[in-house]
Parts: structure tokens; sequence; C-alpha cells
């Protein structure tokens, strides 16, 4: 037991410890996807990324910006919930923070908000997927408006894509990237969920997105089952 004691208290933080502190790293993000994407960016020189989150649900929790965020980068962070986005107006007030969906064009659709606020979606296949596990129930449906990402970027950032697109909105992450005009401007580096809804985290693989990317010159740098870095191939390849 001595032995035992000796060897946590040489490991834990503390006064004695200070040194061990300096190796200390904090994720954000639902696999630590942040602190690849932040050693990718390091690597090409890249301290202080700009971005922006589609789909991002809360300021700290589960999000892959905020690492950025807490560094003094500064972004766009969007979700359908405006819930949501005023506790992004709350905690993160220097980012632009828009309560929109996003689609292929500008309309107006019904958003299915569940229980679990991550599982919010517009998208009436996926929501029907989670009230059968019979885990997660609907709260409200709300009519919201729908704009593209294009419109999003030529108000907020000159028509340009910032570095970084982290993006999750649980069935149409698809469609929204192919709504990209990939030869005017496209991000650096991108994470999109990579694997099919499953309450243990074991979906299959989304292959057409992965798929679909490659074709545009990005390339596969890493994937947590649940999420894929994407990162192009001028950017990685140099």
């Amino acid at each position: 037991m001595k032995l035992f004691k000796k060897i946590v208290k040489r490991f834990l933080p503390g006064k004695k410890n200070k040194p061990i502190k300096q190796y200390h790293k904090i994720s954000f993000s639902q696999c630590g996807e942040d602190l690849l994407v932040d050693y990718i960016f390091n690597l090409r020189g890249i301290n202080k990324p700009s971005y922006i989150d589609i789909g991002a649900n809360a300021p700290f929790f589960l999000n892959n910006t905020n690492i950025f965020y807490q560094r003094g980068c500064r972004g766009i962070n969007i979700d359908a919930n405006p819930n949501c986005i005023e506790r992004f107006k709350k905690e993160r007030p220097e980012d632009v923070n828009l309560a929109v969906g996003i689609g292929s064009e500008n309309s107006n659709k019904i958003f299915y908000v569940m229980n679990d606020s991550t599982l919010s979606t517009f998208s009436e296949v996926e929501y029907q997927k989670y009230l059968k596990t019979g885990k997660y129930k609907l709260v409200e449906k709300k009519l919201i408006k729908i704009t593209t990402l294009q419109e999003v970027l030529s108000i907020y950032n000159k028509g340009l894509f910032p570095d970084f697109l982290s993006i999750d909105v649980e069935g149409l992450d698809f469609e929204i990237i192919k709504s990209i005009n990939f030869a005017e401007s496209s991000p650096k580096i991108i994470c999109i969920e990579a694997a099919e809804y499953s309450p243990i985290g074991s979906g299959e693989r989304r292959n057409e997105i992965i798929n679909f990317l490659e074709q545009n010159d990005y390339y596969e740098y890493a994937n947590t089952n649940l999420n894929a870095i994407m990162v192009k191939r001028d950017f990685w390849f140099i």
C-alpha cells in the first residue's frame, strides 16, 4: 500500500510535481479530436486558426473549437437550436453565434429538438431512429430558418472559409459538404462525423462522406471511429 501511494503521489499534479503540468493537455472534444486538429495546425505553423462550427451545440461540452477560443482564436458557431446559441453568446461572446440551420438552399424546415440536445436534427429519419431506442424523447418541434453555408461565409467572412470546419448535424452532414464549392474556397481541416449513430458508438462507417472528400483532394489524417479528421492534401503534403 505504501508503494502504491508513492506511485500515485509521484504522478498526481501538485506543488511538488509542477514539472509534470507542462505535459498536461486538456481536450473538450468527444474523443480528443481538438488535440489532433491542434497538432496538425502546429506542424504547419498555424497557432491561431480561424474556425466555423456547424451543429456546435454547446460552448464547452463535446466541443471541437473551444480549445482555440481559449487561446484567443475567433470564429463562427452555428446551431439551429436558439437555446444552444444563447449559451454561446454568453460564454463565447467574441465569436459570431448564429441560430440558423444550414442547407443547400434557403428555406424553412422542421427541427426536432431532443431531450439530448446533441441529437437534435432536421432529419426525420434520424429523429425516428432516436425514438426507437427508447432512450430519447422529443422535446419540441420548431420551424427554423435554413440558409446556405456560402451565404454565411459571404456575410461574416468575406466569402472565404475559415481554417477549420467542424460539422455535426445529425444526418445532414453530407448534404452540407456537397454544397461546398471546393474550387473556390475550402477549409484546411475538416472534422466530420464518420459513423452512423449507435447508442454504444459502434455505428457503420459513413464511407460516402469520406470518399467524397478524398475525391475533392482531402486526406484522411485520423479517424476516432466517431469522427474523421480530413486535411487538404496541399496543406498536409508539402
